[in-house]
């Protein structure tokens, strides 16, 4: 199998003075700088989503297609002229080139430059070159994932550090997924629940409780389901999609249903820790419906079933 792989990541700060150029891609920044093509091999021993992919496919005697990989340090919105270059080269890829399935590195709360009332999360948009692939995202457990990546993504995997150390790791992970989606041609079934408020960036370390113990009560969890995601979101980016998400992955469709209270976090009360006293992940069927009709009853939406076909 021969997968398109393709990375742009930037962390927007909706608050921040200044907007990521076309150039802060080219130097990098934070990050390696620009790469295209074959050149994108030069960042396999870098600890970042897209070396993890790339090295667990290969091993596994699978192929990927290059295109680029295009980071720049956290600032205010990505100007206008650089995403359109940069997602441009990806969308051309997708639309020209030969491969079985696509994988995307990104970071998931990047926003272009665009009017005030439309910062929208511009992600997905690459993946609009070509439906009818399968496709894999890995995202940064910053990620505001908005509901135009849940309809174009068949997987999702995000960090579980921060500070963020997982990177390549999160990679291999979405390389799995996306390995046993293509190979196995199985229905996979997606659910999302959203969290109603938003998580001070502080309380997101996982060095530390509570952030601590919901990632590893989510990777306990994960024994019984394909994938499952937690991204707390990164409120600096002001937009009306901001916001926490916990996703998952599943083989049955009845076990979204028993099981979708793996996906919500219990609020024990309290204001230490993460806003609202989150403390612990439940599976437990009833206990689980019970903190989703509160959610919904307070306006904000109830997990989201999809059904993919392979």
């Amino acid at each position: 199998m021969n997968i398109l792989v393709a990375g742009f990541q930037h962390e927007t700060n909706t608050f921040a003075p200044t907007m990521a150029t076309y150039d802060s891609f080219v130097r990098g920044e934070d990050f390696p700088g620009m790469v295209r093509g074959q050149s994108v091999r030069e960042l396999l021993q870098v600890n970042i989503p897209i070396s993890g992919l790339i090295r667990h496919v290969e091993a596994l005697g699978h192929t990927v297609t290059p295109v680029i990989w295009a980071g720049a340090g956290a600032s205010a919105h990505v100007a206008a002229q650089a995403y359109e270059q940069i997602a441009g080269e990806i969308v051309e890829a997708v639309r020209t080139a030969a491969f079985d399935a696509i994988y995307l590195d990104l970071h998931g709360a990047m926003s272009r430059s665009i009017s005030t009332t439309e910062r929208a999360n511009c992600e997905a948009c690459p993946r609009r070159g070509r439906p009818g692939h399968e496709d894999s995202v890995s995202v940064d457990s910053h990620a505001n994932m908005t509901a135009e990546m849940f309809a174009l993504a068949n997987v999702i995997a995000a960090y579980r550090t921060y500070p963020h150390v997982d990177m390549a790791d999160t990679g291999r992970r979405a390389a799995e997924m996306l390995l046993h989606v293509v190979d196995t041609k199985a229905v996979v079934h997606f659910a999302v629940a959203r969290l109603p408020f938003l998580i001070p960036v502080n309380a997101m370390s996982t060095m530390m409780h509570p952030a601590r113990g919901v990632y590893d009560a989510l990777e306990a969890l994960e024994k019984d389901v394909l994938l499952l995601s937690f991204a707390p979101g990164f409120p600096a980016s002001d937009f009306s999609q901001c916001g926490s998400h916990r996703l998952g992955l599943w083989p049955r469709p009845e076990e979204v249903g028993a099981c979708r209270g793996s996906l919500v976090f219990k609020n024990t009360g309290g204001r230490a820790g993460m806003v609202g006293g989150i403390r612990r992940a439940i599976c437990s069927s009833a206990a689980g419906d019970t903190d989703l009709r509160e959610i919904s009853q307070a306006g904000h939406p109830l997990p989201i079933r999809r059904t993919i076909p392979a």
